[in-house]
């Protein structure tokens, strides 16, 4: 009867320990390549199912790793994964595979970004690309017309010059003519003065002879 005793009282012990331990939790690891079969580096992968949302960022060599709670049984809340549960694997918004929860513990699920989810980045640069083209050519635009500035300023500078060369040349046309008017102001004087003299001498002359 001791002995009975003693084998429920083990049996009942060992219940309470089984159910004492705590459920191993479910991983998911693997490696995450692109459409090139090359390994993407340095990628966040997250992992959604029913009970949350978890983010992860891949390593230099392409392979990721995480980790979700089991459920608790001795709750009644559902506060982890069980299996059956499903959980959905995305790269940048979009689902990239979906799996079926079949063990705890490790489960090793790897992944490939499609060409058209891996190529979004690179599209996204493409814009930026072009909008820098444009402000380039801007920027060219702008220089060109600064170039087209200076030149007509230094044509006005030019023909300024060339006007004020004109003016001076004109200055000097004026003042010649200024002088050209002056003799020939004085040139009727000069001949009166002349015939005088001529007049003078003659008379001279004459007196001598009657002499």
């Amino acid at each position: 009867m001791k002995r009975i005793i003693f084998l429920f009282f083990i049996l009942i012990l060992s219940i309470n320990m089984i159910y004492a331990i705590p459920q191993i939790p479910v991983s998911f690891i693997g490696t995450v390549k692109g459409s090139d079969d090359a390994v993407a580096a340095n990628e966040v992968i997250t992992a959604v199912s029913n009970i949350e949302t978890k983010d992860t960022t891949t390593d230099a060599s392409g392979v990721y790793n995480i980790r979700f709670d089991a459920d608790n049984p001795d709750t009644s809340v559902k506060d982890g994964l069980v299996i059956g549960d499903r959980v959905e694997f995305k790269y940048e918004g979009s689902i990239i595979k979906t799996i079926t929860v079949s063990d705890f513990g490790n489960t090793i699920v790897d992944l490939t970004i499609p060409k058209e989810t891996s190529s979004s980045s690179s599209e996204s640069i493409v814009p930026e690309v072009e909008t820098l083209e444009n402000e380039s050519e801007e920027i060219i635009n702008q220089t060109q017309e600064g170039e087209e500035q200076i030149n007509s300023t230094e044509q006005l500078i030019e023909n300024n010059d060339n006007l004020t060369e004109e003016g001076n040349l004109m200055d000097d046309i004026t003042e010649k003519k200024d002088e050209v008017k002056n003799n020939n102001k004085l040139a009727p004087y000069i001949i009166a003065i002349i015939l005088v003299i001529i007049i003078i001498i003659i008379f001279f002359r004459i007196i001598k002879k009657r002499k």
